[in-house]
């Protein structure tokens, strides 16, 4: 398996010019039963003559009353971040401005609190996960270390390892995939199913819940 660790590796390893804009949504099923919608959403964006990609993630779940979404502001060739916010049925909760070697980090509640993370490594937004897939070489036995910076768990890393091959049927027919499993830190795992062809997400399977790609995000 191919370890790559230091953070110095990220650029050699993510390509954010593999992504494209667009728009998917999948249903999070428990037990076969589905209890709520994922929506993922990429836009190209400049800020002060640079290109960005802008990245919305909205997780619904009706029957728990909740809502999250997280916007994530991406270097559009290294996916290293610029900026992230988390929203809480529609209630800023985090803002996270990433400013080279510190990281100034405001949570929202029934007081704002401030502060400043020092780092000295470049990191990934540890609030993104399926979207990395398309932008990393995967191949039959490998596998990454990346560094990433969590709002609450603060500097951690992400686990990444390719465990399988698999066929997953699409309304455009059957699609070759990998099997990616996935973790932060020391925790569980997630397994991604990720096209061969061209590294889009089609779906996730793990102990507690999956995600099935919707043919759209009108359901």
């Amino acid at each position: 398996m191919i370890s790559l660790a230091l953070a110095a590796t990220l650029p050699g390893i993510l390509n954010g010019t593999l992504w494209e804009a667009g728009e998917q949504c999948f249903a999070i099923e428990r037990q076969g039963e589905r209890i709520g919608t994922v929506m993922q959403r990429i836009e190209p964006v400049s800020y002060q003559g640079r290109d960005y990609w802008n990245v919305t993630i909205r997780q619904s779940l009706p029957a728990r009353n909740f809502e999250m979404v997280d916007v994530a502001v991406l270097d559009a060739r290294t996916l290293r971040p610029w900026h992230f916010r988390n929203y809480r049925n529609g209630e800023l909760h985090v803002d996270l401005a990433y400013k080279g070697s510190r990281i100034e980090r405001t949570v929202y509640g029934e007081t704002q609190a401030v502060d400043e993370i020092a780092t000295d490594e470049p990191l990934l937004d540890a609030n993104i996960w399926g979207p990395l897939m398309r932008a990393m070489p995967l191949e039959r036995g490998a596998g990454y270390t990346l560094p990433a910076y969590h709002y609450d768990r603060g500097i951690t890393r992400f686990e990444v390892a390719v465990i399988g091959e698999d066929e997953v049927d699409t309304l455009d027919g059957p699609r070759a995939a990998w099997q990616v499993a996935m973790k932060l830190g020391d925790g569980n795992p997630v397994t991604y199913l990720v096209a061969k062809d061209d590294g889009t997400e089609l779906g996730v399977d793990s102990p507690m819940f999956a995600q099935r790609l919707l043919p759209n995000c009108d359901r």
